[in-house]
């Protein structure tokens, strides 16, 4: 029987065998070529994401040192993405207060966190409190209250978890 010319199965044509095996060699090519290129990329923004505070987190600084750079942190990557409206950070003075117990906050070691602006609209009010369900975390609460007329008008929670590895 014969079979029309249309209907050849590549073990009857060698150059048809060929073929294929040069496209799916040239796929294979560039899959691993895009898998590689991305775990790199990602390596790279990890490695310089945990470069940017090393000294701080790590496990001889501290705890008044750690919580400032994780808040430092934090409000770049807020900042970023645009989280707050960019009013707030309008700032003239920054306060802390310590609601824990647990937690020895060294006054000489509290500093400001967001540039400061000698003009600025808010005070805020940085409030720290012990977290219930993990003692190496903290509550931290931010209140931006107006100068003038000493309202609150925002109010921001974050936790802050201490012994975490980064």
């Amino acid at each position: 029987m014969k079979y029309p010319i249309n209907c050849m199965t590549s073990d009857a044509n060698p150059l048809i065998n060929q073929e294929i095996k040069k496209k799916s060699f040239s796929f294979k090519r560039v899959f691993l070529s895009v898998i590689f290129l991305s775990f790199f990329i990602g390596a790279i923004f990890f490695i310089e994401e945990d470069q940017v505070f090393l000294e701080d987190f790590s496990s001889t600084s501290s705890t008044t040192t750690t919580l400032m750079s994780l808040m430092k942190y934090d409000f770049q990557k807020l900042k970023k993405s645009n989280s707050l409206p960019p009013t707030l950070y309008n700032v003239k003075q920054i306060q802390f207060f310590n609601r824990s117990e647990s937690l020895n906050l060294e006054k000489n070691k509290l500093e400001n966190f967001i540039n400061l602006k000698q003009a600025g609209k808010f005070k805020l009010t940085v409030e720290f409190y012990p977290f219930p369900e993990d003692e190496s975390a903290h509550l931290v609460q931010f209140n931006w209250i107006n100068v003038k007329t000493k309202d609150k008008v925002w109010e921001v929670n974050r936790v802050y978890k201490l012994n975490q590895k980064r």
